[in-house]
């Protein structure tokens, strides 16, 4: 009995991921624009520490004079030696009066404001300003190439993303502990002028013994991005890496499919006959 003709239909390849869903698409545009916008806002703001801005005899409020103080008013960095200038006319005598003493050199008096606080802000804040540089650039290369369809461009630039805000995350929280822990040195509103190496209590400054550890408290506050924003760059981090895992799914998933539907290959003749042995087609011992 003649066995019945089957017929083999060869599967087409499917074809590969050619982008992101829509909906994906236009959450990491809203992202990448969130981003931007944010480190817009933190240029303006270092901006103002780097040029001397917070003046403390220019506040008007206790806590803001102190934070201006603590913090954002850098003596060093902001020449307030300038107006002390006067003071080196002055000039110690050399006079010993008769005694046994090894005379003073006549030397000029020098005076300076020491600000250790601001000073470490200063720095805290030019390497914030850098970080949020890498991550404004990163954004908008997000954003120019959301459209894109070659996923492996694609992947490099959101795993950039992630780790670029995963830093920022980071080193939000690095900082903010930084500055809970100045509260030790803030238990009292004349503890931080003195720390902050200032000689005299501004008149503004009601009750010098009363607890000033709400300065830290605010900066660190300032540095989680009062706290929405913080936890809205976390929800960044996790969104991208459901995409990342989505573009992962869809590679592997086409790959499986290209293997589960291998062509069959054709016949090969050349091969020498023998009654003790099974020859298969090439091919089709290939693993999967």
């Amino acid at each position: 009995m003649e066995s019945e003709g089957v017929t083999l239909v060869r599967s087409r390849s499917p074809t590969e991921p050619v982008g992101l869903l829509k909906r994906d698409k236009s959450r990491l545009k809203l992202i990448a624009w969130y981003v931007i916008v944010q480190c817009i806002i933190v240029f303006a703001g270092v901006a103002t520490v780097l040029h001397c801005v917070w003046k403390p005899d220019d506040g008007i409020y206790e806590l803001e004079i102190l934070s201006r103080i603590m913090y954002l008013y850098d003596t060093n960095a902001c020449g307030k030696t300038r107006s002390l200038r006067q003071i080196q006319d002055l000039s110690l005598s050399n006079e010993t009066f008769g005694l046994n003493i090894i005379p003073i050199k006549n030397k000029h008096v020098s005076l300076n404001v020491v600000a250790k606080l601001s000073g470490q802000t200063r720095t805290y804040v030019k390497f914030s300003l850098g970080l949020h540089v890498f991550w404004f650039l990163s954004a908008i290369l997000l954003r120019l190439l959301i459209g894109i369809k070659n996923m492996k461009l694609m992947k490099i630039v959101l795993k950039v993303f992630r780790f670029i805000t995963t830093s920022a995350v980071i080193f939000d929280v690095c900082m903010a502990i930084v500055y809970i822990a100045d509260i030790q040195q803030s238990l009292t509103k004349a503890m931080i002028i003195r720390h902050s190496g200032w000689g005299m209590i501004p008149r503004q400054i009601n009750d010098p013994d009363e607890f000033g550890g709400w300065v830290p408290i605010m900066a660190a506050t300032v540095w989680l991005r009062c706290g929405i924003f913080f936890f809205f760059n976390i929800y960044l981090v996790t969104f991208v890496k459901k995409v990342m895992q989505k573009i992962r799914g869809k590679e592997v998933k086409s790959r499986i499919s290209k293997l589960c539907n291998v062509p069959f290959p054709d016949a090969d003749y050349n091969q020498k006959l023998n009654e003790n042995s099974l020859h298969y087609r090439a091919g089709e011992y290939d693993k999967f």
